[in-house]
């Protein structure tokens, strides 16, 4: 038998960690395997500045950490009362070995859709870290009140753009941008919202949609459309240590762009929030990925998706908008102690070989149960305990812990959203010579 604890030796906590504002309502579980993070130079923000993902630079200063697309520090931290802006065409990774803090805000929100100008149709916000752009709003030429030449409005961008109509006599508005939820359709026969996708594992790591732009009006009354919201982007933080929230983390959709006598801008999807904390994550500030707000009858944008891992992953909620619903949280993860690998008479047992990864499970209909196990040589300062350099990660070859002196377990279950059906494991065995 295993038994899946955390460094309290318990599953289930009585303090509620987030007293803040999470929406929409996160996917909680509980953390796996936190892989070993090089201690670097600290971020400490303590003024408005940015953070770009594709020079890794901190306000305008390349990033020694900055290696493989992520951000590699010790502490990561920004102050209250201060903003840092994400810019740059990916997804923002930060992994820490100490501890993450942010009292002030991490904004990765999507750009508001300009609003049209006469004839001219408002330009598209222009998304970050992974949120795709919206579209632009059509544009009419005229002279002397006659009309010269139309250019017809765009989709927005990303696998869940909202739509947009093209060649209306008196202007349409874009539909909303979608992603973790469907966006709006736009009303009066406008754009219809893109289709939703991505999953509540956050992996791959996306961001938003943009909403549609708004078609020009090009009979009569001649006026551009409106551009529409960008998605907002995506961020994964991992930590070795605790992660605190007193203050935002923003990857909101943009809103859409307004037009006065033609289609207004859909508004963009909120895009991504993952939050890894191989201690405790404590959220009393706003932690939001909420579709973008859209003028007149176009289509407002989808939310977006918020997971939060720690090593515990029995999150309560203070405030969270919408309000929460039991049964939204499907996913959930339990990491075992480490076992040391003996012989019948409690010997340790070294350079051993793994046959088979065996479980006594139930795993109803709709549901699933997985496990993985990870290996570790003993270390060289202290036989007792494993050398976690040496770990091989979590998998289900066991070829992979060939000579393993210690082995813990990660089990992943997901329930049925529609029945609440539950998925259980009595037992995992996995044999050895």
């Amino acid at each position: 038998m295993v038994r899946c604890e955390d460094p309290d030796g318990a599953i289930e906590r009585d303090v509620p960690l987030v007293t803040g504002t999470v929406y929409p309502a996160p996917v909680e579980a509980k953390v796996g395997q936190v892989a070993a993070i090089a201690p670097m130079d600290d971020i400490v923000v303590i003024s408005d500045t940015t953070i770009d993902t594709d020079t890794g630079a901190v306000g305008g200063v390349p990033s020694p950490g900055f290696t493989n697309g992520a951000f590699e520090v010790g502490k990561f931290e920004i102050a209250a009362g201060v903003t840092l802006r994400v810019r740059g065409s990916k997804p923002l990774v930060v992994r820490a070995a100490d501890s993450v803090k942010i009292d002030g805000t991490l904004d990765l929100s999507g750009e508001a859709g300009q609003g049209a100008r006469g004839g001219l149709g408002g330009r598209g916000g222009r998304g970050v870290a992974g949120g795709s752009d919206g579209g632009e709003g059509g544009t009419v030429t005229t002279r002397n009140s006659t009309l010269v030449s139309e250019t017809q409005p765009a989709a927005g961008r990303g696998q869940g753009g909202g739509q947009t109509l093209r060649n209306v006599r008196d202007g349409a508005d874009g539909g909303g941008g979608s992603f973790g939820t469907k966006g709006e359709d736009a009303a009066w026969g406008g754009g219809a919202a893109g289709p939703t996708y991505g999953t509540d594992t956050l992996d791959p790591l996306l961001g938003g949609s943009g909403g549609g732009g708004g078609a020009a009006s090009n009979a009569g009354t001649y006026a551009g459309g409106g551009g529409g919201g960008a998605g907002g982007g995506a961020v994964r933080i991992v930590c070795r240590g605790d992660i605190s929230v007193g203050g935002t983390i923003d990857a909101n959709g943009g809103n859409g762009g307004p037009s006065s006598d033609a289609g207004a801008g859909g508004g963009g999807s909120g895009g991504a929030i993952h939050l890894v904390a191989a201690g405790r994550i404590a959220i009393s500030g706003r932690v939001t990925a909420a579709g973008g707000y859209a003028p007149g009858g176009a289509g407002r944008g989808g939310d977006g998706w918020v997971r939060l891992e720690d090593s515990v992953g029995d999150f309560r909620a203070g405030k969270i908008e919408p309000a929460h619903h039991e049964g939204t949280f499907a996913t959930s993860v339990a990491l075992s102690r480490w076992y040391r690998v003996t012989d019948r008479q409690g010997r340790p047992a070294a350079g051993a070989y793994f046959l088979a990864i065996l479980s006594k499970s139930a795993v109803p209909a709709g549901t699933l149960a997985a496990v993985e196990v990870e290996g570790a040589r003993a270390s060289a300062q202290n036989p007792a305990q494993p050398d976690l350099a040496t770990a091989t990660g979590f998998g289900r070859d066991p070829n992979a812990l060939a000579g393993a002196e210690f082995v813990r377990f990660r089990l992943t279950f997901r329930s049925d959203p529609a029945n609440g059906a539950r998925a259980s494991i009595d037992e995992i065995v996995v044999p050895f010579e």
